[in-house]
């Protein structure tokens, strides 16, 4: 573990969300980039604080405080095992690979080597996956694709 860092997200950016209607914006809302953070720090052992939100000229940017990570990139067959290994299933979107955790009907991507940091221990460090709970049709069209 490294020292504590303050990122500003891009302006009136609220990150993507994994899955979507084909008639939604797949950009997040605020209260999702929200529950985004909770979630990772709950699933993960993540400590990210979201302590308010800054208005520049650009517009809206999240400020989030965490730790940086000191590590490398995660190779991908050790992506692969760390989401096997802890029952998540994988499934594709229209923006890549995304796995199921069905027991918390839970989405995760952007999961790709540089959001999990393998630290010379070697243990893995999730830094900035995507994260979204999910129910009703978009629950059951995840279901139907793994």
């Amino acid at each position: 573990m490294g020292d504590t860092v303050i990122k500003l997200a891009y302006p009136d950016f609220f990150g993507l969300r994994v899955v979507y209607r084909s008639d939604e914006d797949n950009r997040s809302l605020p209260h999702e980039y929200l529950e985004r953070w909770d979630l990772h720090n709950r699933l993960f052992g993540d400590d990210v604080i979201v302590p308010g939100a800054l208005r520049t000229t650009d517009g809206l940017r999240m400020v989030l405080i965490q730790k940086a990570i000191m590590g490398a990139p995660t190779a991908p067959e050790k992506i692969e095992t760390f989401f096997r290994d802890n029952q998540w299933l994988p499934f594709r979107t229209n923006d890549g690979r995304a796995w199921f955790d069905k027991e918390r009907s839970l989405v995760v991507s952007d999961t790709h080597q540089g959001n999990l940091i393998e630290t010379a221990d070697g243990s893995l460090v999730p830094i900035d996956f995507r994260i979204q709970a999910l129910s009703g049709s978009l629950l059951d069209a995840v279901k139907r694709l793994v």
